[in-house]
């Protein structure tokens, strides 16, 4: 009665029928404001919504997951951010493959 048990755990990956994006933290400009490279090489003004802002926190060169404003294509919110461990997984799959992530 033994179950085998999955190494596969599942990772959340950006929509892009929602405006959603991987990209790289590159500068914090201010307390819930960041600047990120996105996958598509264009730097966006970031913010992480309020009901974020204590649940993570944010440091240059950290993975995220932004949604792009539809009214202002050059800012965009966090929605998501990816962990050391998770983020060695994304590289493995080539999901990483627009980003340049340092080490």
């Amino acid at each position: 009665m033994t179950e085998e048990i999955s190494n596969e755990f599942s990772l959340k990956m950006p929509n892009q029928k929602n405006n959603e994006h991987l990209a790289i933290v590159t500068l914090q400009t201010g307390a819930e404001f960041l600047k990120a490279m996105c996958d598509d090489k264009i730097e966006r003004s970031c913010r992480v919504p309020g009901r974020l802002r204590r649940k993570i926190w944010l440091r240059e060169n950290d993975v995220v997951i932004i949604k792009i404003w539809e009214y202002d294509p050059k800012k965009a919110d966090i929605i998501w951010k990816y962990y050391p461990h998770q983020v060695k997984r994304l590289r493995a799959t080539g999901a990483l493959q627009g980003i340049d992530i340092p080490e």
